[in-house]
């Protein structure tokens, strides 16, 4: 038993004046002398035993009424979590857009979000609400029913590990405080959810798993383009199904709000197809598609944009190569040549790539200009010649990769070794290659340290490889010392070398915590860029660096909604980036929480939310007792009345 009040029962203290008034009040007793003493001395003892009784039942009847009055207006009560204790309340709420599948309430979100404010004034202390996307720190849950209202859904995830433990390792949370942690989530299975080893968290919470009434989705997996000829091109789009299905489902494409053709997509019983539209080869287009499907809306839109290509700006200094002139074709690459004593060293600062064929000697001012260069995010490519300046080579080795050359081997060698899985030759290779006829080299310069090799000689030394920004040939590249050139190797080395610092803007990008695009501009002191969403006049400046030949922008952990955006450059528009949520939210399957809880007497599991609410409410209730005590009060003094009235001794 509790008391909202418990101060007042320091008054039962006062209960000790009635009994020393009883003890000590004494009554005089006057003697009458009759001839029969004998009789009359029964008659005395009798009557002072039955007063005596009397008033002991009197004071035990006025004491317990006094006691029970003074209990009553202490407000005790029963309940079985102590209210004594100052609450601390965690919930979260998640609001991916997974929980936009529609279960027996509708949306689960808004479900969710309704049963919050249904239940709302039954929590009457400050709680900590966490969604995906905001957070409310210690605030009555009634004042937070207009954001439960017009809850949106949101791209970003959290880590509700580090949550949780955060909450469980803060001051308040110890024995002398009343800890509820209520997760209410669908727990899908690619989220970062199943980061959580349910089975040895050692603090308690409880788990409420809303899923909707069906696990089937169709959505707009991803887009690629191809081209058809010079003046027209195809767009492909991937439509995928969570389940084997015949679905007909309508599909249209536009041109911003331009309807361009509409189709539709038969799945003849699989999970997967493909549909395309032939497209005029426009130099700026901002696409959309858009299907009809009821089960998830958010993932029936496909944003994509496509810009005409900045060419890739490339510069050679040294000895001037044919096959570079022939890989670096005019149409997408801004091609230079240089000698060295010739060389512009403010040209270097402009390019994107970067090639030293096959120098002597590399003089002290080309490596102050190309460390300058390396450090704003260039990429240098090194191609040795057949007599270098070992002093100098390892100057500018050490400089920009911490290495040198270590050794040289002048016996002929095979180059065996390739390396699919480097970013330079992904998607080049289907498999591993093994019937290839193998180019070799007579030279090789060895580096100290092997970072990502991409080509590989048959003693497994680095032919080509990457060292942070530095690509390393290990030999010189004329046709005395090796056939690399004449191999079909080198055109997808040498062209993707360059095409990694092309940095225009994809076709689209997927919202996620860690997002980064770079932009083709390059900012003068005190510029920046802005971006803006299509449907809003609104600008905003996000985190960006700049280097000479692009800005990265950095839009990680922000709100962003899918659609295109613009890039602004003061007043001008400098690209249109396409963005769309992560289609790991398109997959309904989700984790099997209520298994890997069941041997954690930690947390309590519930299926939906009536039945959490139930169980929560029902230990948050409290039944009121001071209407007994009072009742109990008013009977003793009833009691006593009789007592006073009635027993006539």
């Amino acid at each position: 038993m509790q008391f909202k009040h418990p101060e007042i029962l320091y008054a039962l203290v006062l209960l000790v004046i009635p009994i020393i008034v009883h003890l000590f009040q004494l009554r005089r007793y006057k003697k009458t002398p009759f001839t029969n003493v004998k009789m009359l001395q029964k008659i005395v003892q009798h009557s002072r035993k039955s007063q005596r009784l009397k008033k002991y039942l009197i004071l035990a009847t006025r004491m317990l009424a006094f006691t029970f009055l003074i209990i009553a207006f202490a407000q005790p009560f029963i309940a079985k979590n102590t209210t004594k204790k100052p609450s601390n309340i965690f919930i979260y709420l998640d609001n991916s857009y997974s929980m936009q599948a529609k279960g027996v309430g509708g949306e689960l979100l808004k479900f969710n979000a309704s049963q919050l404010i249904e239940n709302a004034g039954a929590l009457n202390t400050p709680v900590s609400l966490i969604t995906n996307s905001d957070n409310f720190k210690n605030e009555p849950l009634e004042n937070l029913k207009n954001e439960l209202t017009t809850i949106q859904y949101s791209a970003k995830s959290i880590d509700l590990s580090s949550e949780l433990l955060t909450e469980s390792n803060k001051k308040y949370n110890s024995s002398k405080t009343l800890n509820e942690k209520i997760l209410i989530s669908d727990f899908q299975n690619n989220t970062d959810l199943n980061k959580i080893d349910f089975t040895n968290v050692n603090f308690t919470f409880s788990v409420i798993k809303t899923q909707p009434t069906t696990q089937n989705n169709i959505y707009i997996d991803s887009i690629y383009t191809t081209s058809k000829t010079p003046l027209e091109f195809t767009v492909n789009i991937v439509v995928k199904s969570l389940k084997n299905t015949n679905e007909k489902i309508p599909i249209s494409l536009y041109n911003e709000d331009k309807l361009l053709g509409k189709s539709t997509v038969n799945f003849n019983d699989s999970t997967s197809e493909i549909t395309q539209f032939n497209i005029d080869n426009l130099v700026d287009f901002n696409g959309k598609v858009f299907i009809t499907e009821k089960w998830l809306p958010f993932d029936n839109e496909f944003y994509f944009s496509i810009s005409k290509k900045a060419k890739t700006k490339v510069l050679t200094i040294g000895k001037k190569a044919d096959f570079l002139a022939k890989i670096y074709n005019p149409k997408e690459f801004d091609f230079k040549h240089s000698e060295l004593k010739f060389i512009n060293y403010n040209q270097i600062l402009e390019q994107q790539l970067v090639i030293l064929n096959e120098l002597s000697t590399i003089p002290n001012s080309l490596q102050t200009v190309l460390e300058e260069y390396l450090n704003n995010g260039g990429k240098l490519a090194v191609i040795p010649s057949n007599d270098i300046d070992l002093t100098s080579y390892n100057s500018l080795l050490n400089e920009i990769s911490n290495t040198k050359i270590s050794n040289n081997f002048t016996t002929e060698t095979k180059i065996t070794k390739i390396h699919i899985a480097h970013p330079l030759l992904k998607g080049v290779f289907e498999k591993e290659i093994r019937n290839f006829q193998y180019p070799f080299t007579q030279k090789i310069y060895q580096l100290a340290s092997k970072n990502n090799p991409v080509l590989s000689t048959q003693n497994k030394i680095p032919f080509v490889s990457e060292h942070n920004n530095l690509f390393w040939i290990a030999s010189p590249l004329n046709i005395e010392t090796s056939n690399f050139i004449n191999s079909p190797l080198v055109v997808p080395v040498f062209y993707n070398m360059a095409m990694q610092q092309n940095n225009t803007t994809n076709l689209y990008y997927k919202i996620d915590n860690n997002l980064k695009i770079n932009i083709s501009s390059s900012l003068k002191t005190n510029e920046v860029l802005k971006i803006q969403h299509y449907l809003s006049d609104e600008k905003f400046i996000p985190l960006q660096i700049n280097s000479p030949n692009y800005v990265t922008l950095n839009l990680k952990n922000l709100n962003l909604k899918q659609g295109w955006y613009k890039v602004w450059k003061n007043e001008e528009i400098v690209a249109t980036i396409a963005l769309n949520y992560n289609r790991n939210e398109s997959d309904l399957t989700y984790l099997d929480i209520e298994n890997q809880l069941k041997n954690n007497e930690n947390v309590s599991f519930y299926n939906n939310f009536e039945s959490f609410t139930s169980n929560f409410f029902e230990n948050q209730k409290i039944n009121w007792l001071f209407k007994w005590f009072l009742a109990l009060s008013i009977l003793f003094l009833l009691l006593e009345i009789v007592l006073l009235k009635y027993f006539k001794i």
